[in-house]
């Protein structure tokens, strides 16, 4: 049975939106830009965080200034039981180097997104899984993330934020320990207050607020947004995988563009390997989907070749730790 959507009213919408500019934001300054006390923010925030609408609070961090790659395996699986299948997503899930595990239908079951500094360390995590599951694995497709959009998008703030996009850089931040936890932490809720930071950390409040500006100043954290449940806001997430005809670099800026303005494309990469891009889109239903890809098609028969698409039953944004 489908998953009716959640209604928002008009007063969670003001908070979402606010929590999409910027979800570090105290709810007093929240309230003041809403219109409401900071009781019923507190209150409302804490209600859809239960009900699973807001799924988390966090920083997106620019990897490419830290010095990573981001990977995305594409796993086809076999003879392999449910219990099994929960005990493969649960360890990928928990790989400290994991940012997003999708379970999917269609040409693959299982999607993860890693990040790793080198190939040798990708090596390793691509080792260990196969150590353990490899029995399981039928085939596996690797594709490497070039340019990428922040992912998720801000699904109520589409007309006045625009995507920006991650391409890899060619130096590497210097940071130390205590700024890699703090991304760690911030990564896994946004909303963290700066005492508690503080006390785990064993500095300074102070030192944590100076930390967290400097690290924003730098653009390493280029935003603090939320990350909301799509199956309860009505959509259903489609992960598509293209494979292009040589595109001139204009043909591929207007395709990019094409993609930042599409309401339904949540996502977009520029990819190396068996893919030249990775788009997610979400649509209401398969039919919306389908009227999604008809109109790609038909705007880009000079450029796209084929594609293949998963639906995206299940996805977790996972606790990345950065070292």
């Amino acid at each position: 049975m489908a998953m009716r959507p959640l209604k928002l009213t008009i007063k969670d919408r003001k908070i979402i939106t606010e929590l999409e500019k910027d979800s570090r934001r105290p709810a007093a300054q929240i309230a003041r830009k809403v219109g409401m006390s900071t009781e019923v923010v507190n209150y409302r925030l804490k209600n859809m965080i239960a009900k699973g609408i807001i799924r988390r609070n966090y920083a997106i961090i620019n990897f490419g200034k830290l010095g990573y790659t981001l990977y995305r395996i594409l796993l086809q699986l076999e003879n392999i039981s449910e219990k099994d299948e929960d005990r493969m997503v649960e360890y990928l899930r928990s790989m400290p180097q994991a940012r997003w595990v999708g379970v999917g239908s269609g040409a693959w079951d299982i999607l993860v997104t890693v990040q790793a500094r080198d190939v040798a360390e990708f090596n390793e995590i691509m080792n260990g899984i196969l150590d353990k599951f490899g029995k399981n694995i039928r085939n596996r497709e690797i594709t490497i993330s070039v340019i990428q959009s922040i992912e998720p998008p801000a699904y109520l703030l589409q007309e006045e934020y625009r995507y920006e996009h991650f391409p890899i850089e060619e130096s590497r931040a210097k940071l130390d320990r205590i700024d890699y936890d703090i991304l760690s932490l911030l990564y896994k809720d946004a909303r963290m207050p700066t005492t508690e930071m503080a006390t785990e950390l064993g500095i300074s409040s102070d030192a944590v607020q100076y930390r967290i500006k400097k690290l924003t100043k730098d653009k390493i954290i280029t935003r603090f947004t939320c990350w909301m449940d799509r199956k309860l806001l009505g959509y259903q997430h489609y992960a598509v995988l293209l494979r292009l005809q040589h595109a001139t670099a204009e043909q591929q800026e207007r395709f990019i563009k094409f993609c930042e303005s599409h309401p339904n494309v949540a996502f977009y990469a520029s990819t190396v390997g068996s893919w030249d891009m990775q788009i997610d889109i979400d649509a209401e239903d398969s039919a919306h989907f389908h009227k999604v890809m008809r109109e790609m098609r038909s705007k880009f028969l000079d450029i796209i070749r084929n594609y293949e698409s998963v639906v995206i039953i299940q996805d977790f944004l996972c606790d990345t730790k950065f070292k």
